[in-house]
Order: C-alpha cells, then structure tokens, then sequence
C-alpha cells in the first residue's frame, strides 16, 4: 500500500474575507442519472489503484470538520490514495483558490464542505467539466454529483426530540419562550431549524418562539456570545434555546452561566456532538441546561465520502440519492458510550482506529 501524502494547504489571500451565502434555502440536490453525470477521466484506472482525493473544510477550529478531515484521510489511506486536506479558516476567498488549485494539480475526486454555494458553484461545474468528481459533504452545491451528510431534518428532530422530551417531563406545561439558531453559510440548515421546532411542539406546544426561522445565524462562539447577550436584554425569561450547531451554542450557554440564569428550568440543545459539549455535559450532570446534541458521525461521514462514494464513482458505478450516518441524541441517559472506562472521550476517529488499526 502506498504511503499517504497529506497537504495542507496554507493559502493565504490578500483581499477581504467573502460572506457566506444568501440565507433563502435552495433545494438539496439528488445524485443525477448515470447518463446526466459528468463522466470519470477516461485515463482512470481501477479505483484500487493511486487516487488522489482533496478535501476542502470550513475551518478546523470546529472538532467536527477535524473529524470529517481525520475519516477523509484515513480512508484514502487504506486504499492506497494520496489525500490532500485544506483548511479554509472560515476564508470563502481561500476556500476558492483551493478549488483552483485542485482543478490544476488535476485531483480525482473533490470533496466540498462549502462555506459559499453560490461562490464555489462555478469552481465546482469547471471540475465535473474536467472529469473530476465533486460531492458536498454536509452542504449543497447545484452542480455537485450528491451530498454526504445526515438528513438535514432528521438532525433537527432528534434536538427537538431530546430536548422537547425533557420539557414535558420538567416544565409542567406553564408557557415559555424558545429561539432557534441557524447557519446562514448553510441555507439548508434552515430545514433543521424548522424541525427542531416541529418535533418540540409535538412534545411541547405551549412555546412562543422570539425569532422567525433562518434569522438568527449561530456559526462560531462569538455568535452564539453575541445572541445570547441580546436576548438577555430582549427576553430575559427565555427558557429554550436550540440550535442547528454546537459550536455558536456554547457560547449562548456561556453568557446564559456567566448572568446566573436559572438553568434548572432552562434548555440548551444543538448538533455536532462536539468533545467540549460532552464534557461539559458529563461534568455538570442534572446541574447543567446542556440537554442535548446530536452526534451524526462526522469521522464516519469522513470514511464514506471516499471508500463508498469516491470509490463507486470512479468505477463508473451507480450511486445512491443520499448518503450519511443516521442522527444519534445524546443526553444524559446514553453519555456514558462516549467515555471509556477511566472517564476519557473516545472521538469516532480514536474508536475506529483502536478496533480496526
């Protein structure tokens, strides 16, 4: 087997960071017929031999791209491919000099966790046109061949499960406040927005929500900082506070603690699984407001993207509609799986690699 090369690509641009994309959803797209698809390059060999596969991310400094990133590389290992991981630091600008740079080091396969649909969209219709294979892992492009990643809706139903599970439970149906947070560099996280609130109505219908679906953008832990902070000044009794991402609620969760908030009545709830967010869980038990999140798998999510989907497309055979790892809650009922028996967090990446390597 051949020894892995992993790049990474450190791109630095000279001109002002882009904006993410128009918060208006666009419609996730369907794997298109055989006949419809841009073909492989025709020199290709068998997909058992040297690949290289690239993989552009929104920014490490969330665990779960590092993941995606960790199960990307390890599986193109396995095969023998070379890998090149790329991390775009929240920058659309390198983001896009990425997708460049893949188009000219000529690359077999591409995979896009866009931090801009519309911006990369071009980049990414000039790679299939070369015969370069391109799927959105977690976010959707128009001329990508698919995308990788849970159900958008069946992340937001297992937040809405979890936490509209203990607010049946603990809140003895007296009227609340909730909001919701999206991600505007994701419009489909619109659609997780929505069934968060579904699924919790059907747990817990007497909730007034502050905020209108896709408004309320929650990335990073500034964000999620920033909007706490208002809230507390807009609606200092809100209660529920349920995201499409961990990573901007930690930093709602933060705020919330540090004003002495009363979190015996209070929830938080978002998705990634992040390995600070199980900790802190674990650490503050019954005493915490963290309820719930969702762990969807990221390092598997990572696997999949090369060893099922780069590997079929490359053999020229037929793909699925949809690939990802089914949505999983964590609460404190199950929390106790991803800890070893010393009390360590096991990552997807370390538990695969202790069984398999």
């Amino acid at each position: 087997m051949k020894k892995i090369m992993i790049v990474l690509l450190a791109l630095v641009m000279v001109m002002s960071f882009v904006a993410c994309g128009s918060p208006a959803p666009v419609a996730e797209q369907a794997a298109p017929a055989k006949e419809e698809a841009a073909p492989a390059k025709e020199e290709a060999s068998p997909a058992d031999d040297t690949k290289t596969v690239a993989y552009t991310t929104m920014g490490f400094d969330s665990p779960y791209w590092v993941e995606v990133a960790n199960g990307v590389e390890d599986a193109a290992k396995d095969l023998g491919w070379e890998a090149i991981i790329h991390d775009a630091k929240g920058d659309v600008a390198s983001q896009i000099a990425a997708m460049e740079n893949f188009i000219i080091q000529d690359v077999d396969f591409i995979i896009v966790s866009a931090l801009d649909a519309a911006a990369l969209d071009p980049l990414i219709k000039k790679a299939m046109d070369a015969g370069i294979g391109v799927i959105g892992q977690s976010t959707v492009n128009e001329s990508q061949i698919l995308r990788e990643g849970p159900d958008q809706a069946d992340l937001g139903n297992a937040v809405g499960n979890g936490a509209g599970a203990w607010a049946k439970a603990n809140l003895d149906g007296e009227m609340i406040k909730g909001v919701t947070y999206f991600v505007q560099c994701d419009p489909q996280t619109v659609i997780r927005e929505q069934a968060i609130r579904d699924t919790f109505e059907s747990y817990y219908p007497n909730i007034t929500w502050v905020n209108e679906v896709g408004t309320i953008d929650s990335l990073t832990l500034e964000d999620g900082m920033n909007n706490m902070e208002g809230l507390i000044q807009s609606d200092p009794d809100i209660q529920v506070v349920l995201s499409c991402c961990d990573d901007g609620l930690v930093g709602s969760y933060e705020v919330a603690k540090s004003n002495n908030m009363d979190l015996s009545k209070m929830i938080f709830g978002g998705i990634n699984a992040l390995p600070q967010v199980l900790d802190m869980m674990k650490e503050e038990g019954t005493d915490g407001a963290y309820r719930v999140t969702v762990d969807s798998d990221a390092y598997m999510c990572g696997r999949q993207c090369v060893e099922e989907i780069a590997v079929k497309w490359l053999d020229g055979e037929e793909l699925e509609d949809a690939y990802g790892a089914p949505a999983k809650a964590v609460t404190l009922e199950n929390l106790d799986g991803y800890f070893d028996a010393d009390g360590n967090l096991i990552s997807g990446s370390q538990a695969y690699r202790s069984e398999h390597y």
